[in-house]
């Protein structure tokens, strides 16, 4: 029994290897034929309400399953040697899109396996010398899992391009455990903030204290925030209030094969600008909190892990509750605006 249990096994890991390889291989003849296309997601700089650039997103227009998105292939392709091949591509094309488009800037998105991959340094650089693009107008967004694959790598490839002038973003923020602490450590010119949080503004007081206490962090350490999936006026306004940086998401456009236009947005806010207009949560930490908090935020903790330090030592919030992930950020947010 034992035995046959062993061979079902390794017949059901064979046959996934199988499907990968035919996967890999169909993808590399996709991209030959010129099947696989880039659509650009707009992005808006919420200061003046003109787009700012796009987020390149990678897709397979497919001759009979029709226009495929990245999670329908990437994951068969990403641990293959094909994966720096199609990394290279797409930031290629992203760079030859928006060197046609002055004042833009364009994001791409790199794996776990491209942010400590040995080429891709010299990957970018070949795009931004066959584009002539400036490296400044081109970001590169990776997510935490691209960095704790192998950190060392990672962190080495990211500082020699920064140091050339490319942007990086950290995407998803808010969501990982080591996030701020990749923030403190790592070449990061920009995050941006997981849109789980931003559906909840407007209508959910905890996740609104978390933007903006990711916002004052972001800020306080001298980066951009990037606020994603915004899809109604009121979040925008909220953004403009909390002084978000820049958005995107279906308020602005969907993903399209041509890259916007240097423009303003037709989606106006209100730019009411008036963050003490908004309810807020009265009382006051105490110092000794407040010391926890700056402490903790200098070490890197995400808001998870400083809301569990000060529950340890027995602190509490204004209201004399537990802390959570929100208290935190309504914490951090009061004591930048009152410059406690």
């Amino acid at each position: 029994m034992l035995a046959q249990a062993r061979g079902d096994h390794q017949h059901d890991d064979d046959q996934r290897d199988h499907n990968t390889a035919v996967q890999v291989e169909e993808f590399r003849l996709a991209l030959a034929a010129g099947e696989v296309v880039l659509h650009f997601q707009p992005q808006v700089d919420l200061r003046n309400n003109l787009y700012r650039g796009a987020e390149a997103l990678i897709r397979w227009d497919h001759p009979d399953g029709g226009l495929l998105p990245p999670s329908d292939f990437l994951p068969a392709l990403t641990h293959s040697t094909l994966m720096p091949v199609i990394t290279g591509w797409v930031i290629r094309q992203a760079c030859t899109k928006v060197a046609a488009t002055p004042g833009m800037c364009v994001a791409v998105n790199i794996a776990a396996t491209d942010a400590c991959d040995p080429t891709l340094v010299d990957s970018v650089r070949s795009a931004l010398r066959a584009t002539a693009l400036e490296p400044e107008r081109l970001t590169l967004e990776l997510t935490e899992d691209a960095l704790v694959q192998d950190i060392d790598r990672a962190t080495q490839n990211l500082r020699l391009l920064a140091d050339d002038g490319v942007m990086i973003a950290l995407d998803d923020f808010g969501t990982g455990y080591s996030s701020m602490l990749y923030l403190r450590e790592l070449p990061i010119t920009e995050i941006k903030i997981d849109q789980v949080f931003v559906a909840g503004l407007g209508n959910d007081d905890d996740d609104e204290a978390i933007v903006a206490g990711l916002v004052r962090l972001g800020h306080a350490v001298g980066v951009k925030v990037v606020a994603e999936g915004v899809e109604t006026a009121a979040q925008a306004d909220r953004l403009v209030d909390l002084g978000c940086d820049f958005a995107q998401g279906f308020l602005y456009g969907r993903p399209e094969p041509a890259f916007p236009k240097r423009r303003r947005s037709p989606h106006l806010t209100s730019y009411s600008r008036h963050p003490s207009q908004h309810k807020r949560r009265s009382g006051r930490i105490s110092a000794e909190a407040q010391n926890m908090i700056r402490s903790l935020v200098d070490d890197g903790a995400s808001l998870h892990s400083i809301a569990a330090a000060l529950n340890r030592h027995g602190a509490k919030t204004s209201d004399g509750s537990r802390w959570h992930a929100s208290s935190v950020g309504h914490a951090i947010d009061a004591m930048y605006n009152s410059g406690s």
